[in-house]
């Protein structure tokens, strides 16, 4: 699995390991937020009984009370451990990968630079790189979570009963139908985007490469009329003496 993440984002080992951790424990954060769920129908459930057969004892609040509580703890803590996990080795993969792309651009020539908008170089890199990390820490883990957690819910609920978890069935593709179709839309988006900045920075660099070559040929003009205006001196009497 992690060669897979490896190869899929382009990460380093430890990035796809962080990357697999973060997954793992926001499966186990959103499997939480349904244990409260679970314990309401439970509760539901034992008071309808008791209601059904007359015989006027639910169920026993004190403990519902306490698995609660234990519930909310465990909320706390998978959500915990999910924020730092998923945060910190992201970041930590970003620091990795601004500092090869700083090795990488350390070996380039002069003449890459020199053809090129500094200032738009660095806006493209900074840029890629904060896209990196918001998505490696605000998408793709949660995405794979939610469908690893969701499936999940639907095999429960398919256990506990076929018809809630037909009606989960039901609705889960057309989200995730609705979240592939976005995807497509943001990516022809973001090539249109990038196709224009190239433009921007191509257009950019021939205006600057002629204005350079415009000062190079009027400093040269300047040059070779000062030689020759050394070497047409009349010559005078007060030039002799």
């Amino acid at each position: 699995m992690t060669k897979y993440f490896q190869n899929k984002y382009a990460l380093s080992k430890q990035g796809a390991k962080d990357l697999c951790k973060g997954i793992l424990y926001s499966v186990l954060a959103y499997v939480s937020l349904m244990l409260p769920v679970a314990l309401l129908a439970c509760v539901l459930d034992s008071f309808l009984i008791a209601l059904s057969w007359d015989s006027g004892q639910g169920g026993n609040i004190l403990l519902y009370t306490v698995i609660g509580i234990v519930i909310l703890a465990v909320i706390f803590v998978m959500h915990y451990l999910q924020y730092t996990l998923t945060y910190m080795g992201t970041y930590q993969e970003s620091e990795r990968r601004r500092i090869s792309i700083a090795e990488k651009l350390r070996t380039m020539p002069l003449r890459f630079f020199h053809e090129r908008d500094l200032s738009d170089l660095t806006s493209t890199i900074m840029g890629d790189c904060a896209g990196f990390e918001h998505a490696f820490s605000h998408t793709v883990p949660q995405f794979w979570g939610s469908i690893l957690s969701t499936a999940i819910v639907c095999i429960v609920l398919l256990i506990y009963d076929w018809r809630m978890g037909l009606a989960l069935l039901g609705v889960a593709p057309v989200a995730f139908a609705i979240v592939l179709f976005s995807r497509k839309l943001q990516t022809k988006q973001t090539r249109s985007k990038t196709r224009k900045l190239q433009t921007k920075s191509k257009t950019r660099s021939k205006t600057r490469s002629k204005t350079r070559s415009k000062t190079r040929k009027n400093r040269n003009r300047s040059k070779n009329n000062q030689k020759q205006s050394n070497r047409a001196v009349v010559l005078t009497p007060q030039t002799l003496l």
